[in-house]
């Protein structure tokens, strides 16, 4: 699924899939993105993550988890675009 979020366009707080084996892989692909414009993922593992918006950064994390991706700050100008991939890993 490819997604963008511009200012004010936060996502939802939620979860990819319910059953434990599938994983989540969301593939940062704004080029040049700013530390300082936001636009992180945050996981709600205990403690809760944050992961900073980084060109061509990968997070994968186990899909049941809640997470959302946040949108960029007002000054930012950019599209916020990311890729989700998920997969089921057999064990």
């Amino acid at each position: 699924m490819l997604c963008g979020n511009t200012y004010g366009q936060d996502g939802d707080i939620h979860r990819d899939r319910q059953e434990p084996g599938n994983y989540t892989g969301v593939l940062h692909i704004t080029p040049n993105f700013k530390p300082h414009w936001g636009g992180e993922t945050v996981i709600y593992t205990d403690p809760i993550t944050t992961v900073e918006f980084k060109s061509n950064r990968m997070i994968i994390f186990p899909s049941n988890i809640p997470h959302i991706g946040k949108g960029p700050i007002r000054s930012c100008g950019q599209l916020r675009s990311v890729l989700s991939l998920m997969a089921q890993v057999n064990v």
